[in-house]
């Protein structure tokens, strides 16, 4: 099971006055989490792709040497 509190930590702050943007755009509740996960969709996507760039995942640290090519196709892509 993972755990990291990232949830609780955005409603947390959505809770002090953080606009989390468009309430559609949240993702979802779920069983594994009823009270919902507080986080952005787009966020999510986002960080999904930076952590692509260094043959990474929410489930899969970076290594300590990331890919020089990945880092570079993601700047020119960003371009």
């Amino acid at each position: 099971m993972h755990r990291s509190g990232t949830s609780m930590a955005t409603r947390l702050l959505n809770l002090c006055g953080l606009y989390l943007g468009n309430p559609d755009r949240l993702m979802a509740a779920h069983p594994d989490n009823p009270q919902g996960y507080w986080e952005s969709l787009d966020f999510v996507a986002l960080d999904d792709k930076i952590l692509g760039t260094v043959e990474a995942a929410w489930d899969l640290p970076p290594t300590a040497t990331p890919n020089p090519v990945a880092c570079l196709l993601y700047t020119s892509d960003a371009a």
